[in-house]
């Protein structure tokens, strides 16, 4: 289940949270650096040992879906608006709230056009009954651990997923 954090910055001081990485919780620090001049993710377990920092870099808002075409597992996925990703590249995109299950989860796809992008299903899953939405995430806790940080700029929130 995602969690949302609202991002308040208090002058003079660091924004921070706890937040549960792969079952354990840590604290994490946001700083503004001067040299930088801009924001930094810090991760650290709670006898204050340094686990990673990064730049806060944000993701863009997640897109709901129009339609997903599967024929033997290989979909494609028409979104509602233009997704603003580059055309021809390939991306991890977590997609969300479809139905059947088998369409969630953390893809490599394929970015077609201005609204459609192709994906590999592990299974060959019925039509999709319900549809959700789709997200291009920038993981500021990747590389340390499995659960994602995400800060998404558009509503001034980190999602923890």
């Amino acid at each position: 289940m995602t969690q949302f954090i609202d991002f308040t910055q208090p002058a003079g001081t660091n924004f921070q949270f706890q937040a549960p990485f792969d079952g354990a919780i840590y604290t994490v620090v946001v700083t503004w650096s001067l040299f930088g001049v801009r924001y930094y993710v810090n991760i650290y377990d709670l006898s204050g040992n340094l686990i990673g920092s990064r730049p806060m870099v944000g993701s863009p808002s997640a897109v709901l879906l129009e339609s997903i075409v599967n024929d033997s597992q290989t979909a494609i996925a028409t979104t509602s608006l233009p997704h603003q990703l580059p055309i021809g590249s390939l991306l991890n995109l977590t997609i969300a709230g479809v139905t059947p299950d088998d369409y969630n989860g953390t893809f490599a796809c394929r970015i077609l056009n201005e609204t459609q992008f192709s994906f590999q299903l592990p299974t060959n899953p019925s039509d999709a009954i319900s549809l959700g939405n789709v997200a291009y995430n920038i993981n500021l806790a990747g590389g340390y651990f499995s659960t994602q940080l995400v800060w998404r700029p558009a509503n001034n929130q980190f999602e923890i997923i």
